[in-house]
């Protein structure tokens, strides 16, 4: 009898295929996939870099206007500083000007020459605390400088501890004159002061350094000191 052959086609090329067409199939959603994804990005990039450029703009003209703002409200503050040294008054020019303006604009600085009258005749009789020779003045003979407990509240407000700048206190001491005698009382920071004497007082520097000053009031000076 003969024999019956069965032949079997092999299953692995059909099974080939069917996974070769499942991974074109995945490669092709991934491109697919991909390029929506640039295309969305091609959509939204330009509409990005507007709305960032928009926000930039915006902050710049909100910091501008606060600065413009700042430095006419306080003419004082940073911004008012700079704004005030663009339109050429140099730093020593602002000092001499802020000083001037407390003392003739200030209600409380309408005491500061009866006060320095009175302080100049106390020294003459020795009856005035002093503490040593001032450190902010440099002419010879040295300036004598005041206790603490001898500052008027007034002085103190404005331009002590208790400034809304507070930067640096002054020193508050008393000038000699050639002679040893009292000319004038100053109240000094290390750059600039204020030097104020009787209404008759002239200010007049002879020395080794260069002073410039400016009279604000009759025997009220503002003044800088420079090497």
């Amino acid at each position: 009898m003969a024999s019956l052959h069965v032949h079997h086609f092999p299953r692995t090329s059909t099974h080939q295929r069917l996974v070769h067409q499942g991974a074109n199939s995945q490669r092709r959603s991934a491109i697919l996939r991909a390029l929506c994804c640039v295309g969305v990005v091609n959509c939204i990039m330009p509409r990005i870099i507007k709305i960032g450029s928009l926000f930039l703009a915006t902050a710049f003209v909100a910091a501008a206007v606060w600065f413009c703002w700042r430095a006419h409200v306080d003419h004082r503050s940073i911004p008012g500083h700079i704004v005030r040294f663009l339109r050429g008054e140099d730093e020593m020019t602002q000092h001499f000007n802020d000083l001037a303006e407390d003392i003739t604009n200030t209600p409380a600085m309408a005491q500061l020459q009866p006060w320095v009258v009175q302080t100049l005749k106390r020294y003459r009789e020795g009856r005035l605390e002093t503490n040593g020779c001032a450190q902010y003045y440099w002419d010879e003979p040295p300036a004598v400088r005041l206790s603490r407990a001898e500052r008027p509240e007034f002085i103190n407000h404005e331009w002590g501890i208790t400034n809304a700048d507070g930067e640096e206190e002054p020193e508050v001491f008393i000038v000699l004159d050639a002679n040893r005698q009292p000319e004038a009382v100053a109240i000094g920071w290390y750059m600039y002061g204020v030097q104020i004497g009787p209404p008759e007082y002239v200010l007049s520097y002879h020395s080794n350094y260069f002073c410039p000053y400016e009279r604000v009031k009759p025997g009220i000076f503002v003044y800088g000191n420079y090497k």
